[in-house]
């Protein structure tokens, strides 16, 4: 089985570090846009490598803090601010049922008016 492009390019990254199958080694050469793409990924491997193990200095407390930001702000607040964003299309979406639930209840008052209802 041949791999798609999409399917290439999720593997792109391992294929620059050899670890590619075979697969993508034939998909390759028949792609102009997946050779492309590894093109840029070897100059983003490239780029890193000569970063090497640069040290970076962080504030103090930078990473407890970046660990905390999911847990942080109110949910309430968020949900009842995304109501309010909203409001108008959940109204026109109410409205719009309630406006079909009213056509269908007069298409079948309508079809069946003047006939007895069985009990």
């Amino acid at each position: 089985m041949t791999m798609n492009c999409s399917e290439v390019r999720a593997v792109l990254p391992a294929y620059v570090e050899d670890k590619a199958s075979l697969e993508v080694r034939r998909h390759l050469p028949g792609c102009q846009g997946c050779r492309e793409e590894l093109v840029r990924y070897q100059g983003v491997i490239a780029g890193l490598e000569e970063l090497g193990g640069t040290p970076v200095d962080t504030p103090p407390g930078l990473a407890a803090a970046l660990a905390e930001l999911p847990f942080q702000g109110r949910p309430l607040e968020k949900i009842k601010t995304h109501v309010a964003r909203n409001r108008p299309g959940y109204l026109a979406s109410g409205l719009a049922a309630l406006g079909a639930t009213g056509a269908a209840g007069a298409a079948l008052w309508y079809r069946h008016r003047g006939r007895a209802i069985a009990a």
